[in-house]
């Protein structure tokens, strides 16, 4: 069960390879404390994700936006998100061959969840709708990482040949999630609050979502340095 294995390149950066020891078959993944990291990194940035993504028009609703505005909203989510994707498979890519201790994959997942916290208690602290654009860009881009991201170590670090079962098990929990948040939202965006006020909550709840899934990714970057580590002892 060692996730230094899906991140494991020769000393002459050939290709990462997988190990068959690494395939898991169908539900022995919930074996695995990697799986439930993961697991739980990818429901705590998710659900604050589409959640955002769902009540985008509500916000500008709020705030008197026109509807050009909250289009270009929901457009630049999309795009964000959508070029972020292929960027971070990219430079995912480009250095862990490179130097795959010193950088494995995990670290973009606490970069992204830093950003996007970041705005979230902006707005708290008081910046409220003039940060809107940061606030949608870098959720759209922890969206977007955590897709690129933890697909990769899912099929790296358990196999391809039950990736789809996998992924799909990591995937359901997200979506139930998102809803959920989607329904406290909008139990607190009601006729009484004013402006700024309804968003107090929702802000609330996905800075303490985005901290948690920033401790996990913390802890799995912690197991693979730690990993890492005594293979080099062994090595040596």
């Amino acid at each position: 069960d060692l996730l230094a294995d899906i991140e494991d390149s020769l000393t002459n950066k050939q290709l990462i390879k997988t190990s068959s020891k690494t395939t898991f078959i169908s539900f022995k993944i919930l074996k695995s404390r990697d799986f439930w990291y993961l697991f739980i990194i990818y429901t705590s940035f998710l659900s604050i994700s589409i959640c955002w993504k769902n009540i985008i028009g509500t916000f500008g609703s709020i705030f008197n936006y026109s509807i050009s505005k909250i289009d270009s909203l929901v457009y630049g989510w999309s795009l964000f998100n959508a070029s972020i994707r292929i960027l971070m498979g990219y430079i995912s890519d480009k250095y862990v061959l490179k130097s795959y201790i010193i950088y494995p994959r995990i670290i973009w997942l606490i970069i992204a969840g830093i950003f996007a916290l970041l705005t979230n208690l902006l707005y708290l602290f008081g910046l409220y709708d003039s940060i809107v654009w940061l606030i949608t860009l870098f959720i759209a881009g922890l969206y977007a990482t955590s897709i690129a991201i933890i697909s990769t170590l899912i099929s790296l670090k358990f196999g391809i040949e039950y990736f789809g079962f996998n992924m799909g098990l990591i995937s359901f929990i997200p979506g139930f999630t998102a809803l959920l948040y989607t329904y406290l939202s909008s139990i607190w965006i009601n006729n009484t609050c004013q402006y700024e006020e309804c968003f107090i909550n929702i802000f609330e709840l996905f800075s303490c979502s985005i901290i948690i899934g920033i401790i996990f990714s913390y802890l799995q970057l912690k197991r693979v340095d730690t990993l890492n580590k005594k293979k080099i002892k062994i090595l040596n």
